[in-house]
């Protein structure tokens, strides 16, 4: 009796050990961080920071953490997408077509929507969340490039450092028949997303950030694509750049 009793004591102490510990990956470096307890976002980033260049060469609002915990459900996100573009009829069918071959290539991930600038982090107690589990650290360098895809002949890098316009930037990609004419969704680096018109009666003369997607979706008023289209950004945001 006292050895099973033994046993299942070390058996919840091993399971509570690994529960608390914290692995932190920058692919980008092939480098691995280990934990034994849990530890502050400002710890790893100073971490990273001393031991390899990735965060100072960095374009810090383009900086992404993703949850390894939760990747099933990025997956499942990308998986739902297909499936109901692939439900799409008549005319959308061959839009929808256009966008699955495009999203069957995108590397996502559970992407936590956090501030990863150290500066902040380090002086504001309540951006410094403390991590366990497994967790990926990606830190892209600055470029002069906007991408443009969706519902567009071509999609396309669009070199940003002559301040390209919104609308130059849609006909250098050239939309397809049945794309929306008037707007356009704008994936900032840091995740957050918006509408943005470009045809002619209201262009919001929009600036594009370095590596800000821009996304071109369908001219339609239903539910069910407007839905559909949500969740497309969604992803766009919480795709790999590692």
């Amino acid at each position: 009796m006292l050895s099973r009793i033994l046993a299942l004591l070390a058996l919840f102490l091993s399971i509570n050990a690994f529960a608390n510990k914290l692995i932190v990956q920058v692919p980008q470096q092939s480098v691995l961080f280990e934990y034994k307890n849990p530890a502050r976002l400002s710890q790893v980033i100073q971490d990273v920071k001393e031991n390899t260049n990735s965060y100072s060469d960095s374009y810090f609002i383009a900086n992404q953490i993703f949850d390894k915990a939760q990747l099933d459900k990025a997956i499942e996100l990308k998986e739902s997408v297909i499936k109901r573009l692939s439900q799409l009829e008549d005319e959308n069918a061959a839009l929808a077509s256009a966008l699955i071959k495009q999203i069957e290539n995108w590397q996502v991930g559970y992407r936590l929507f956090i501030p990863l600038d150290y500066d902040e982090i380090r002086i504001k107690n309540n951006l410094d969340p403390k991590l366990s589990g497994e967790y990926e650290l990606a830190f892209p360098k600055r470029n002069h490039f906007s991408y443009i895809e969706g519902l567009v002949e071509k999609p396309s890098e669009i070199d940003i450092s002559n301040s390209p316009s919104l609308p130059d930037a849609i006909n250098i990609a050239q939309p397809l028949a049945g794309a929306d004419k008037s707007f356009v969704w704008l994936i900032y680096p840091d995740g957050h997303t918006t509408k943005s018109g470009y045809a002619y009666w209201n262009n919001s003369q929009t600036h594009l950030p370095p590596s800000t997607v821009i996304f071109v979706g369908f001219d339609s008023g239903s539910q069910f694509i407007r839905s559909l289209e949500k969740d497309i950004i969604k992803l766009i945001s919480m795709r790999r750049s590692i």
